[in-house]
């Protein structure tokens, strides 16, 4: 079934029952990774009330699974022991985009992302970039930053805490 989504600037086309097989073949995040910030991810992303986020869910991705690269698909960067891990990472989806605010000449290599779309909720402030990866795939890449943990109930990942 193909669904038509607005994301911000983005218009996609999705292939839902394809994108939802694809995520169920894949491990979960805390399958791949071991740390605290990894296992908090898997917790708290599918709780934030971020509309990527929630948008996501609604198209077929489990927000608590990626591909089975843990080299690529999600890592978090911590400034300091106490506050909240920055994440950066990916959803891949099947699907092709129709509308876009990226110009086909801007450099599309991770380390020189211009963040799109940007929205902030109570608990955190979220970036992201669409890009077809293929013909029939998209990759959303994403930027999270938590400030807060008010509407998710969330406490910093233990591995994180100061004693």
């Amino acid at each position: 079934m193909s669904t038509l989504v607005s994301l911000g600037p983005y218009q996609l086309q999705v292939e839902v029952a394809q994108t939802q097989a694809q995520y169920a073949l894949w491990p979960r995040i805390s399958e791949n990774c071991s740390c605290g910030d990894c296992a908090w991810f898997e917790e708290h992303v599918p709780r934030l009330k971020a509309s990527l986020f929630l948008t996501l869910a609604l198209v077929g991705v489990d927000l608590t699974r990626q591909p089975n690269d843990p080299e690529d698909a999600l890592y978090s960067i911590s400034t300091d022991q106490d506050s909240f891990p920055i994440y950066v990472g990916f959803y891949p989806l099947v699907g092709q985009l129709l509308r876009s605010p990226v110009p086909p000449e801007l450099p599309t290599h991770p380390a020189s992302r211009v963040w799109m779309a940007h929205e902030q909720t109570a608990e955190a402030q979220v970036h992201y970039l669409i890009v077809p990866d293929s013909v029939d795939r998209l990759r959303v890449d994403f930027w999270v930053e938590w400030k807060s943990t008010e509407s998710s109930n969330a406490e910093l990942p233990a591995a994180e805490k100061q004693s």
